[in-house]
């Protein structure tokens, strides 16, 4: 029972994914629209890698592989999802990753 649960996880977070990607890429380019869509992927994509990280255990070096590859391929995603969450902190430019120089050029 708990596999399925834990598998509906990564199904529902996966569409969101696929969802936001779609709004995130819909040519509204420097809309406030586009900005709510970039940040909410954002937060759907950390959601999905915890829901991915919850399956561990039924086939923990298929999943390791597949979030090594993810974390190769978007190195950044993590902070920039810190920088979505934490944005008051770098509107004062006090972010974590701020302080550290590890900010992405993107930003």
């Amino acid at each position: 029972m708990q596999r399925g649960i834990d598998a509906a996880h990564i199904q529902f977070w996966g569409h969101a994914v696929e969802l936001q990607g779609r709004r995130a890429n819909a040519g509204k380019v420097a809309t406030m629209d586009a900005q709510v869509d970039c940040y909410l992927f954002l937060v759907a994509v950390r959601q999905l890698v915890r829901a991915v990280e919850f399956c561990r255990p039924y086939a923990m070096s298929e999943i390791d592989k597949a979030l090594n590859e993810f974390k190769r391929a978007v190195p950044s995603w993590l902070v920039l999802r810190d920088v979505v969450k934490h944005f008051d902190k770098y509107e004062r430019g006090i972010g974590k990753h701020q302080a550290s120089g590890k900010l992405p050029t993107v930003l």
